[in-house]
């Protein structure tokens, strides 16, 4: 069996420190980079009111000076950065990655941008009610900027496992971008990897690895194939074993 994947974030959310990369690379030997910058207001952002819609390239310019080292050491690297493009951040990495010398293998997760399927999902009967006043969202007299799927982590272990270097994502849950590379790692199986009791510490871990300076340890009540141990200092950005 494996020891814990170490994971090291170095944002959690967009306008997170950018220098928290440099610190993660000069700091303790992680397994995984870990970046999260997705947020509602970061997506009404980029779905961009003149028609284009992009990535996160802030991410873009984080990364880039340390692609060379990442190649070296082995590292693997997750982010939701990819935002309604996923596909061109994955080609901006590969760019970047040549230029810089650095071999790695670049992946990209899709299928969270679901807008175009609103009008499929009202005829099924899925009228998307106003929290507030229960008005359906055809009757909101407003066009929807963007609509996206929180997707679960499946795709970032299967990218993983098949020899992905960076994967890059769209929309994905918070806990998606630590349980995936978790379920690469481990090896767990679709089948039977998300089961109870077993998910609780792997989805909390990723919450507590991208929030504010904690130090905590999670075990299943009655497993312990899933630890978690998270730290930050002020100096540091947040790491965690899973």
């Amino acid at each position: 069996m494996r020891g814990p994947v170490r994971i090291g974030n170095f944002s959690g959310y967009l306008g997170d420190r950018f220098t928290a990369i440099d610190e993660v690379m000069a700091g303790d030997p992680v397994d995984v980079l870990m970046g999260d910058y997705l947020a509602e207001v970061t997506l009404a952002a980029l779905s961009g009111r003149d028609g284009r819609r992009g990535y996160v390239s802030y991410f873009l310019d984080q990364i880039r000076p340390h692609l060379a080292a990442i190649a070296e050491r082995g590292m693997k690297v997750v982010t939701n950065a990819g935002g309604f493009d996923p596909a061109g951040l994955a080609d901006a990495l590969l760019k970047a990655a040549a230029e810089e010398g650095a071999d790695v293998r670049v992946a990209y997760v899709e299928g969270d941008d679901v807008l175009s399927r609103l009008p499929e999902y009202e005829r099924a009967g899925h009228l998307m009610e106003n929290l507030d006043s229960g008005e359906p969202l055809s009757a909101w007299g407003l066009e929807p900027l963007a609509a996206n799927a929180y997707l679960g982590g499946w795709g970032i272990a299967r990218a993983l496992a098949e020899g992905a270097d960076i994967v890059v994502c769209g929309r994905v849950t918070d806990a998606s971008l630590t349980a995936g590379p978790a379920a690469w790692w481990h090896d767990w199986a679709l089948t039977t990897g998300m089961r109870w009791p077993e998910p609780s510490p792997r989805v909390m871990s990723s919450n507590a690895v991208r929030t504010p300076p904690v130090g905590i340890s999670l075990d299943s009540p009655r497993s312990r194939t899933c630890w978690c141990q998270v730290s930050r200092s002020p100096r540091s950005p947040r790491t965690a074993a899973v």
